[in-house]
């Protein structure tokens, strides 16, 4: 139905066109600087702002229902087209405000869901003439989880930590908490593979003080530091 309201449209409007033409070509002079405050030479130097019917450059159309019709059909669409791009062009001015008002949403999002799912997978590492299984936990600032991305960082980290620390030699399983600069924050849990002391390494347990490592963009390197896990 809307398709054939267009059609009807379309055709009104071609015929009106076709009307204006031929009373253009077979019509006298019209002097159409009568009625302006300028004065114009001929059709083409016709004021672009000035909103004069047509049927006043040509009284022959003042009779043609059908022109006035569709005239004024036009004239409200393009009405409605001018109130659209004003619109438009707001939306368009305000965008840049968009992500600011985004930050209150995300902030709620990370309180509610802190206990987002973000388990990794399981990965090796070996170090100390041992082998150990790897998972961890853990989100970026950009409220997405550690995972793939982040391995190569936290296996530095690790090697780190190892190199430093002696007592991992002593231990079959433990925790380790990982923040590189101001991106990520993660919880390692590590256990000798050899051993499965767990048979989920998400079982190990992570109470009390646990050592930290913090890796800073201007200091290049991962440095320890203490923390506690709440």
């Amino acid at each position: 139905m809307k398709s054939s309201f267009l059609t009807k449209t379309l055709l009104l409007l071609s015929v009106t066109a076709i009307l204006g033409v031929s009373a253009i070509e077979n019509g006298e002079n019209v002097n159409v600087s009568e009625g302006l405050d300028t004065p114009v030479g001929n059709i083409t130097d016709f004021p672009r702002d000035t909103n004069t019917l047509d049927v006043d450059l040509h009284p022959e159309l003042s009779g043609n229902l059908i022109f006035q019709i569709c005239y004024k059909i036009t004239m409200a669409f393009v009405a409605v087209l001018r109130l659209y791009l004003r619109v438009l062009n707001d939306v368009v001015d305000r965008m840049d405000a968009i992500p600011s008002c985004t930050n209150s949403f995300r902030t709620m999002f990370r309180r509610l869901f802190t206990r987002l799912n973000c388990k990794s997978e399981q990965f090796a590492f070996s170090n100390s003439g041992k082998f150990w299984d790897v998972v961890f936990v853990g989100q970026t600032n950009e409220y997405e989880c550690v995972g793939d991305n982040q391995w190569d960082e936290i296996e530095k980290g690790l090697t780190v930590a190892f190199n430093e620390n002696d007592q991992f030699d002593n231990v079959s399983s433990f925790c380790l908490n990982l923040k590189f600069d101001e991106e990520w924050s993660a919880l390692v849990r590590l256990q000798v593979s050899s051993e499965k002391t767990y048979t989920d390494l998400y079982d190990i347990p992570c109470d009390g003080d646990l050592l930290s490592y913090i890796y800073k963009e201007d200091e290049g390197e991962w440095t320890n530091s203490v923390a506690k896990i709440l």
